[in-house]
């Protein structure tokens, strides 16, 4: 299939007819160059819900791979090809470009659907070369990616590496220091601020005997961490959860059924999270939005806060206490009278995504 792409590329801009034959070998060209990628990013043993595919378990059912593919013809051959077509004026080929738009498309895919997974990444990454400038840590490489072999010594080279399980026992220590927090944080310098905390904590490692591991079997645990942990906040701590505010303006959180301890951790952050977020994001009012959102983040970020410090496992108590509506207005920036309406449209919204997701 040498070339498929450029082949295809010319047959669009001639207008050519595109037989099946063609056709066939652009998806499986496509098939195998996501498959790379996913194997790249560790993701092809995780949910697809991952990358915004839903209905399957795993990416070895047809359907998720076809979703996927159809997905990414599209991110590729129908929003850049006017992009495709002018760099095949100047160059013989385009195949490494398309390779480059298939790690692109998985990026945007994974960036919209596993943020817990991204942020985690981007806060490990900076965390891991803040370590490597502090001598905490060495690399075996030049650039730090997937691949990349660590040690916690200069002169460890010949040890055996440790693995995801090997690593994780060490990075649950850790847990305080990235849930909730990496799941709430609002921008890059809260990120930056996260890896600034951790990046000492690597020095631990070496004490605890682990001599070398990958870079992508240490991300690979510490996403574990993240993921399970804020799906046990939303789905054990919560149940099928919602929140009132009383006529002293208190927001208190309201369990309605006991949890599901049976959820799996992808879909217990899908059910909730995604499907609350969505309907914020098709509200046409910018302003609405962009308020909705903070609320909504800013209420995760104080049931995490209390699950994490042991206050939300206290006790047994039906209701549990939120900032109050003056606090609110503080935190977000929002005159207050609009608190009011802000939370009886996210408690609809809240409940139309707990039934949905059933």
């Amino acid at each position: 299939m040498d070339h498929v792409f450029t082949h295809h590329l010319r047959a669009l801009a001639a207008s050519d007819p595109i037989d099946h034959e063609q056709i066939d070998e652009v998806r499986q060209a496509l098939e195998h160059a996501l498959d790379r990628e996913l194997r790249r990013r560790g993701l092809r043993q995780l949910s697809p819900t991952l990358l915004g595919v839903h209905g399957s378990t795993s990416w070895s059912d047809r359907d998720a791979r076809d979703e996927l593919v159809a997905e990414c013809y599209v991110f590729i051959f129908v929003h850049r090809l006017r992009g495709l077509r002018a760099q095949l004026t100047v160059k013989p080929h385009i195949e490494g470009l398309i390779a480059l738009n298939v790690r692109h498309f998985v990026f945007e895919r994974q960036k919209a659907y596993d943020p817990l997974g991204y942020r985690t990444y981007e806060v490990m990454h900076r965390a891991v070369q803040l370590a490597l400038d502090a001598h905490i840590l060495h690399a075996e490489d030049e650039t730090l990616d997937n691949r990349t072999m660590l040690a916690t010594s200069a002169d460890v080279a010949t040890t055996e590496p440790a693995g995801e399980t090997e690593l994780s026992p060490h990075v649950m220590a850790w847990s305080d220091d990235l849930v909730p927090a990496v799941a709430v944080a609002h921008g890059r310098a809260e990120l930056v601020a996260i890896s600034q905390r951790l990046y000492p904590r690597f020095d631990d490692l070496g004490h605890a005997g682990i001599a070398r591991f990958r870079f992508k079997n240490l991300v690979d645990a510490v996403k574990r961490l993240v993921r399970g942990g804020w799906a046990a906040i939303l789905d054990t701590e919560l149940g099928d959860s919602g929140f009132d505010v009383d006529m002293h303006g208190t927001l208190t959180r309201v369990r309605s059924t006991p949890p599901d301890t049976g959820v799996d951790d992808h879909q217990a952050l899908g059910h909730l999270t995604r499907r609350v977020e969505e309907r914020i994001a098709a509200r046409e009012d910018e302003r609405s939005r962009q308020e909705l959102r903070d609320l909504w983040h800013l209420i995760r970020a104080h049931v995490a806060a209390d699950t994490s410090t042991g206050r939300g496992r206290a006790s047994d108590q039906p209701h549990a206490g939120l900032p109050s509506q003056r606090q609110l207005s503080d935190r977000l920036g929002v005159h207050r009278r609009r608190i009011g309406p802000l939370l009886a449209t996210l408690q609809g919204i809240v409940r139309e995504a707990t039934g949905a997701s059933r």
